[in-house]
């Protein structure tokens, strides 16, 4: 998985540096939009890219994921 559309609030904070519980602040403050996924909320990647003004590149980091057969 080398490209990733949306990131978990967990994976969104291990990103940023910061705690779970300041990813949730900044959804219910409105500073950065989320979306539900069943019971879990997705920060699309271009939501995260317009928060940090940057683009979110993280191809170099990420191990290749194992393929099925």
């Amino acid at each position: 998985m080398k490209f990733k559309l949306g990131f978990s609030v967990r994976e969104t904070a291990d990103l940023l540096g910061v705690h779970t519980n300041h990813i949730y602040r900044l959804i219910w403050r409105g500073e950065l939009k989320a979306a539900r996924l069943g019971a879990r909320l997705i920060i699309p990647r271009k939501e995260l890219e317009r928060l940090l003004g940057v683009p979110v590149d993280l191809e170099e980091d990420a191990p290749e994921a194992p393929r099925g057969r």
